[in-house]
């Protein structure tokens, strides 16, 4: 469990999807069809070097904000929360262009989430309460 971090104040709205390329769209389903397909997973809280931790911190309205340095585990390339029941709520495909930590803001129910990071080939992951 990841401890939650000073409150990121209210966070603008977003939309669960995020586009990359010429209007190719990463959707919820490939981002739980990615997730579904990883058996090998690595917690964010075993990351002890400072540079590598990702930052996780609430908004007074419902929202995440879930950032994730480019130093975690070589190129950061997809994001994506989960529910307390595992489906996948919020997700979002990193353009090589974006400058980093690379960031994923999204309205989250209170409870139970899971934030999750591709990087190259391998999957990061921490459950934390929302609340």
């Amino acid at each position: 469990v990841l401890p939650a971090v000073a409150s990121a104040g209210d966070l603008p709205a977003v939309n669960f999807k995020a586009y990359s390329g010429k209007n190719k769209l990463f959707s919820l389903e490939q981002a739980a069809q990615m997730d579904a397909e990883f058996t090998s997973r690595n917690a964010f809280s075993s990351v002890t070097e400072a540079n590598r931790k990702a930052r996780i911190s609430f908004g007074k309205t419902g929202k995440i904000l879930f950032e994730v340095p480019y130093e975690l585990d070589g190129t950061v390339e997809f994001m994506w929360v989960k529910d307390s029941k595992g489906k996948v709520i919020a997700a979002k495909k990193i353009r090589p262009a974006e400058s980093f930590p690379a960031t994923l803001i999204a309205g989250v129910p209170s409870g139970k989430v899971t934030v999750v990071a591709k990087c190259t080939d391998r999957l990061w992951e921490g459950t934390l309460t929302a609340p």
